[in-house]
């Protein structure tokens, strides 16, 4: 195993510290804590880099990620927003199950709407249900029930 105890005794104003082993190969870093303190910009560059952590927590005022592929895996991933906006042609959600619970109003602003059931199709319930139609409201079932 080889020492090195680098001391830097002077240098030339305005000109950073560099530390690299002779050799350029490795510099390993090993305590209990490490903490790098930056008072202006902290620069990390590597082709390839990797954070293997139990627990990480990361604190911004504005995050931005750019990448050309990113991937996500996790078995719970939970995200909270204050507000959400999306747009697209086209969105394909696909799920075993889906819940939706809304605290406030719902609304569906549609040039159409489909939906197809195939065990309960419609279940609606609250003090005013209304239904108008420009042209044809049709009901079509084995048996109706109003009243």
């Amino acid at each position: 195993a080889q020492a090195v105890i680098l001391a830097i005794l002077a240098r030339a104003p305005g000109q950073g510290t560099t530390l690299a082993p002779t050799d350029g190969e490795t510099l390993s870093l090993r305590a209990r804590s490490i903490a790098l303190e930056a008072s202006e910009r902290l620069t990390a560059r590597a082709p390839l880099g990797e954070f293997d952590l139990a627990r990480a927590t990361l604190r911004s005022a504005t995050a931005l990620l750019l990448a050309g592929t990113a991937t996500l895996a996790a078995s719970l991933l939970r995200g909270a927003a204050q507000r959400i906006e999306q747009s697209a042609e086209h969105i394909v959600t696909l799920a075993g199950r889906r819940t939706t619970r809304v605290r406030g109003e719902d609304m569906l602003d549609a040039g159409s709407s489909l939906s197809t059931v195939e065990t309960l199709s419609l279940s609606r319930s609250g003090g005013s249900t209304i239904m108008t139609a420009r042209q044809d409201l049709r009901v079509d079932a084995e048996r109706i029930g109003l009243g």
